[in-house]
C-alpha cells in the first residue's frame, strides 16, 4: 500500500526566546524547499572535447507563505522580529502538523530570514512571504 504525503502535515516551527522551546507559526500556507549546487568545471584542454564537472556546496532556501493570524507572539511575531533584526534563529520543519514534537523534525537549522513581501489584500487577509537561508549547516536534514 502506498502513502501520499500531504503538505498540510508539515509545518515550520521557530525557536522562542527560551532555548529548546519551539512554536508552530500560525497561518502557514505553502512551505517551499529549494536546493541547488554550483557546477564546478573540471575539464581542461585534454578532456577529449567534453566538459566534466563536479558539484559544489548545497544551497538550501526555504520560502514560507503566511496568512498573518495575530496574536501569535511565539510564532509569527517572533519570526518577524528575528527577520527585521537580521539575527539568525533556529527553525525546524516538523511532520504531524500542530501535534508535531521535537522527534518529528525532518529539517532543523540555524537560519536567517527576510520578509520578502507583504500583500494587503482588498477585502482579504494580510499575506506575507518569508525567505529563509542557512546560517549554518542543518543539524537534521531528512530531506537531503
Amino acid at each position: 500500500m502506498s502513502t501520499t504525503l500531504l503538505g498540510n502535515d508539515y509545518l515550520g516551527w521557530i525557536e522562542g526566546s527560551t532555548v529548546g522551546t519551539f512554536a508552530a507559526i500560525n497561518g502557514q500556507g505553502t512551505l517551499t524547499d529549494t536546493r541547488s549546487q554550483t557546477n564546478i568545471d573540471t575539464s581542461d584542454k585534454t578532456s577529449a572535447g567534453y566538459e566534466t564537472e563536479a558539484y559544489g556546496n548545497i544551497k538550501v532556501s526555504l520560502a514560507l507563505d503566511i496568512r498573518v493570524k495575530l496574536p501569535d507572539p511565539t510564532g509569527y511575531t517572533r519570526l518577524e522580529t528575528m527577520c527585521n533584526a537580521r539575527t539568525p534563529f533556529n527553525f525546524q520543519v516538523r511532520k504531524n502538523g500542530q501535534a508535531g514534537v521535537l522527534a518529528d523534525a525532518i529539517f532543523a537549522a540555524l537560519m536567517y530570514g527576510t520578509i520578502a513581501s507583504r500583500t494587503f489584500n482588498k477585502d482579504g487577509t494580510v499575506d506575507v512571504k518569508v525567505n529563509l537561508g542557512l546560517a549554518a549547516a542543518p543539524t537534521i536534514d531528512v530531506l537531503a
